[in-house]
């Protein structure tokens, strides 16, 4: 799990307080609090991913600004009105690394973004530690998830792309490692 700032204007202190009490209570730990864009620029540059969830304007920086100075390892999860939506629309902007949620928001659609977000950022981590490090799995390893691939598109008609996410669902759900949950399905396609 990567780090969750959460960047709200004094004014609006108790939103702030809101947003942290759902988020630890859905099991998020490493949370940081602050008041400003420029100190939140600051905390991301020390860091080494995460997400910072803001609303559109904090007291020194809009959010423009703030995606623009954003660090390539962390996202942006930026709250908005339905007004904030019509006096300034985000499309034709570079929105990649952003994700609005609009207020009010259900709680459950809050955490499944967040959750949604980090998943996404984890991976993009273990990508870059592997490219960082040259670090790739044996040909073994390839071999087996290939393998239990091909099992998967043969008995239950599932293309390349589908195999592939449910071996990543399945060893998520497992807490398995990918080349683990791939032997899985080969050996119960032997023991059939």
């Amino acid at each position: 799990m990567g780090i969750l700032i959460i960047a709200f204007p004094d004014a609006r202190r108790k939103t702030a307080e809101r947003i942290e009490e759902i988020l630890i209570r859905h099991g998020f730990r490493e949370i940081i609090r602050v008041k400003t864009g420029s100190e939140a620029l600051r905390k991301m540059g020390r860091l080494k991913g995460g997400i910072l969830i803001c609303p559109k304007r904090l007291s020194d920086l809009y959010y423009t600004d703030l995606i623009e100075y954003l660090p390539p390892h962390f996202e942006m999860l930026l709250l908005v009105t339905e007004k904030d939506l019509q006096g300034d629309p985000l499309s034709g902007r570079d929105t990649d690394s952003i994700v609005t949620v609009q207020m009010p928001v259900k709680v459950h659609v809050f955490i499944e973004t967040v959750r949604m977000m980090d998943d996404s950022a984890d991976t993009h981590r273990i990508e870059r530690f592997r490219r960082d490090t040259g670090r790739t799995r044996d040909p073994r390893e390839e071999n087996y998830i290939r393998n239990a691939k091909e099992v998967l598109r043969q008995r239950h008609h599932m293309t390349e792309e589908e195999a592939h996410k449910y071996l990543q669902k399945n060893s998520m759900d497992t807490g398995r490692k990918l080349v683990e949950s791939a032997q899985m399905i080969l050996l119960m396609e032997i023991m059939d």
